[in-house]
């Protein structure tokens, strides 16, 4: 075969790869050899003739590529489900060439929705995941079946659960119930969304038992016809989507109950319980699982109606579901809604704008830069937030909040980021600035009073060109301009002129709108484009997406992380005007939203951990991290948590935030380091190490000592209270194990200056950089991370250095480390530069550390021993009280509100 053959050949073999690759993603399964069937009859069709032999060779050659990328996929996809905890053999592979539902769905996302392929795969993969949990439909003994699918807060969750309805339903489910919220106004919304992008593409196969409807309760479950789910077709499905009030789950509940036995045992059930840790989880104060809370019981209620039934909870905030008790006394005659077939956690989607990326989270290393989260957040002094709120809630009622510089701030930059939006083309989109300070309907009204005149005011000295106003504006601007980062700039940054020009056509198009039960005028993005200030509370903190949201101005208390969580409504996705988002709150508020994205992190772990160890949720327990001053929910949903007895094996912990202003107590932590260094000295000697110095055999007496002197951050739990912190009494508990420690200095390699002090033995050690972050709190240095990855190989034996290039994971460190170093705890510690300042000078995250004395970092890394904690209860790292904190007694405000409208 000459030149010009082979080369014809290939370009041939890539069309048909290209190809089948086609006709399998519109097959929606694997099935290469009908792919190549349908490949051959589309080129013979073409031809009028029969392929040549040199056509087919062609052909299985492209199909043998694409087995193997299939293959691959498949190892992928094995690995992938083992860290996403799906540990059962599916019956599922990802429906037929029949299917009527699901291609329709993905066809609408792609041709009208305009969404890329990559969201589309996800999506196809992600769906095909948790109905390949479900029981399956052919099979009566496979249910009943309870599962949860965690999402991110404003993430798109909506698409996986449509696209899990499609699916299920060509499989064979046949009535699917939605819950969704706990208002008309979400009920609504998600009404809307399944009518416009599922129902609609195949209108006569489904049967509507609920409508979309603007006017409050027109739209709600109202009751069955005669005759409506006995006479359906086979082809169609019938759906509901059902607010989670007492009077529509109990009508659906007698309707159901009426059916003939025969047509109850032909029905597929599947139930989607939309934002499933609200109202679904038993939360009666009493502690007794036999007291059920109204609308619980009625879910339960609804289940044990029909003999087959899947349950499948959605939610972004999952603390509520993982803490239900999966042993209750009542399974036998009412099954709780504990997830006990599967967990799935949804992979965080690119371009999404969660806790992680927005406020950064304590990270595992200091080089991972992403960790630090964006320079968006800006502070609300102590100062405004009293011009804003009372000092004591029963102080509301005669309370007149008064405009302060952070709230003017904030406005300016709602006009200013949608000025740049108009410029962009943007005309046709909702733009939204959220002010949520206060759960008070009065409060709300007053506030939004407070915008209304600072609207007219604005206008004014803006069309008489106050000069004042439009230098702060500018200067506005061009600060925010400085802080994006270069992967969110646009393609053509606007001139502050620019922007200007166009604010006249915001202060046009600006609506100031009160949001709560009572308001008469309400949001309405049904309406044109327009430019909105929204104040609120409840009703904005959970479910209900504020297109366009860009601005926010954010007050709002709570100690719960699913409260905290679920209020964050700037969460989501920001396609277009991603680098003009920003947010106005205290800086302890965007403390806690960074803690709570090492929680959310921590969780998807755990959940990763079912099927790591071949078990179902039902099988071990739970952990979740707490904060002082935090819990994880309602305290009458932690009724089954119980304090956990901490297990360290196999972790690493490290200082990572320093009083650095505290001169003595640095000194005397340096001198403390430096008494552990000579006493770890004994009649061992040193050696000099790549990474420092190294002692060895350093009896846990030593290092007890240590831990129990050195003054560690009250907010390290792990390691502070001395010698009564937890680490130590792990240490005392375990002494046999960990007898004997390895102890660390890591010193830097290069041109790093040396300390003017002397460490113990070590005269002047040479000191390392780690600069602060931009947004630590005052008079603490939050660095971030102290540990570098390799920094655990200090102990390693060097003779063999070349014999394994360890994985680039903390894992993977760490077992390589205890592969060729065996089971030893390692201590290292770091000498700080006290004038360490940003790796790059255009960091726009972090400042010098400007530390009143160098300090010393601490770093822990246990062997992994295998001493986990298996528990036949869900178990939680607080103790839990019965006091009533403000955020039940919010929860019970609004939980009274919903039972006025259920009765």
């Amino acid at each position: 075969m000459g030149f010009g053959a082979v080369l014809m050949n290939r370009i041939n073999v890539e069309l048909h790869v290209r190809r089948l690759k086609e006709i399998l993603r519109v097959m929606d399964r694997k099935d290469i050899e009908d792919a190549c069937r349908q490949l051959r009859e589309e080129i013979e069709g073409l031809m009028g003739a029969s392929l040549t032999e040199e056509q087919d060779r062609a052909i299985r050659e492209a199909a043998e590529i694409v087995r193997k990328e299939l293959e691959a996929q498949v190892r992928m996809h094995a690995t992938f489900s083992i860290l996403q905890g799906v540990p059962h053999k599916s019956w599922y592979e990802g429906g037929s060439s029949n299917d009527l539902h699901f291609p329709a769905y993905l066809n609408y996302l792609e041709s009208r929705k305009g969404w890329d392929e990559k969201v589309l795969d996800s999506i196809r993969e992600e769906s095909r995941r948790v109905v390949s949990c479900l029981a399956n439909p052919a099979d009566p003994d496979t249910f009943p079946c309870r599962g949860l699918v965690v999402g991110h807060v404003q993430s798109g969750k909506t698409a996986n659960m449509m696209a899990v309805i499609a699916r299920a339903v060509d499989a064979g489910y046949n009535l699917v119930i939605i819950l969704a919220g706990l208002t008309d106004a979400l009920r609504n919304q998600t009404q809307g969304r399944i009518e416009s992008d599922l129902l609609n593409r195949n209108p006569h196969n489904w049967i509507r038992l609920t409508k979309g409807d603007h006017d409050n309760q027109k739209g709600e479950y109202q009751g069955l016809n005669p005759g409506t789910l006995e006479n359906m077709k086979a082809s169609a499905a019938a759906i509901a989507v059902i607010k989670k009030n007492v009077a529509p789950l109990s009508r659906l509940k007698r309707d159901l109950e009426r059916l003939p036995d025969k047509r109850k045992n032909e029905m597929r059930v599947l139930i989607i319980d939309d934002e499933a840790d609200q109202a679904s989880p038993n939360a009666a104060n009493s502690g007794d699982d036999n007291d059920m809370t109204a609308i619980n019981r009625r879910i339960r209620e609804l289940i044990a109606t029909m003999p087959h039934v899947a349950y499948v909870g959605y939610t972004a905030t999952p603390f509520a579901n993982v803490l239900i008790n999966p042993y209750p006394e009542t399974k036998d005659r009412l099954d709780d809604l504990y997830p006990r077939d599967f967990i799935i956690a949804l992979p965080t989607p690119d371009r999404y704008f969660g806790p992680e990326r927005l406020f950064g989270r304590p990270a595992a290393d200091p080089d991972d830069e992403e960790a630090d989260g964006l320079d968006f957040i800006r502070d609300i002094p102590a100062a405004d937030t009293r011009s804003l709120l009372p000092a004591r809630g029963s102080d509301a009622p005669t309370f007149h909040p008064a405009m302060c510089s952070s709230l003017e701030e904030a406005l300016q930059w709602h006009v200013l980021s949608s000025a740049a939006r108009l410029g962009r083309g943007q005309e046709d989109h909702h733009m939204t600035m959220l002010v949520h300070t206060s759960m008070r309907t009065i409060l709300h009204d007053r506030t939004a009073d407070l915008v209304r005149n600072w609207k007219e005011e604005f206008e004014r000295n803006l069309r008489n060109g106050d000069a004042s106003l439009l230098a702060g504006l500018k200067d506005l601007w061009e600060r925010e301009a400085e802080v994006v980062p270069d992967d969110l700039l646009p393609e053509r940054p606007e001139a502050f002129e620019e922007v200007l020009a166009r604010v006249p056509d915001v202060l046009e198009r600006l609506e100031i709108v009160v949001e709560n039960a009572p308001s008469a005028e309400r949001l309405d993005y049904s309406s044109d484009p327009s430019c909105w200030i929204v104040v609120g509370g409840n009703i904005l903190s959970r479910g209900l997406t504020l297109e366009g949201l860009c601005t926010t101005y954010f007050l709002r208390q709570s100690r719960q992380y699913d409260s905290l969580l679920q209020m964050g409504r700037w969460f989501g996705y920001r396609e277009g005007y991603a680098d003009l988002q920003r947010i106005w709150m205290p800086d302890h508020i965007r403390e806690n939203f960074r803690k709570l994205a090492l929680v959310e992190h921590e969780l998807r772990e755990e959940i990763a951990e079912y099927a790591r160890r071949n078990a179902t949720p039902e099988d071990f327990a739970v952990r979740i991290r707490v904060f002082p001053g935090l819990v994880a929910t309602a305290r009458a949903k932690m009724r089954h948590a119980r304090t956990v007895d901490i297990d360290y094996a196999g972790r690493h912990l490290q200082t990572i935030r320093f009083r650095h202003r505290d001169r003595e107590m640095l000194a005397r932590n340096w001198q403390v380091g430096g008494r552990l260094l000579e006493l770890a000295g004994g009649n061992n000697t040193v050696e000099k190490v790549a990474q420092g110095f190294l002692w060895k055999d350093v009896p846990l007496e030593i290092v007890l000592q240590f831990l129990a002197e050195y003054a560690f951050d009250e907010s390290a739990r792990d390691l502070s209270g001395g010698a009564e912190s937890w680490v130590c009494k792990y240490l005392q508990n375990n002494d046999e194990l960990l007898a004997h420690w390895n102890v660390g200095l890591i010193q830097p390699a290069g041109n790093r200056p040396h300390s003017e002090n002397s460490l113990g033995p070590v005269p002047a050690p040479a000191l390392v950089n780690r600069a602060r972050l931009r947004n630590s709190e005052e008079n603490i240095a939050d660095i971030k991370a102290l540990m570098s990855k390799r920094d655990v190989l200090i102990d390693c034996p060097r003779e063999e250095p070349e014999r394994e290039t360890p994985p680039d994971s903390w894992e993977g460190i760490k077992a390589f480390r205890e592969s060729t170093s065996g089971s030893i705890p390692l201590l290292l510690l770091y000498a700080i530069d006290r004038n360490s300042t940003p790796r790059h000078t255009s960091s726009r995250v972090r400042i010098p550390l400007d530390a009143a004395h160098d300090i010393l970092g601490v770093g822990i890394v246990f062997p992994e021993f295998g001493m986990g904690h298996t528990g036949r209860t869900h178990w939680i790292s607080v103790d839990v009280s019965r006091d009533l904190d403000a955020e039940d007694v919010d929860r019970m405000e609004m939980e009274g509100q919903q039972e006025e409208e259920m009765h």
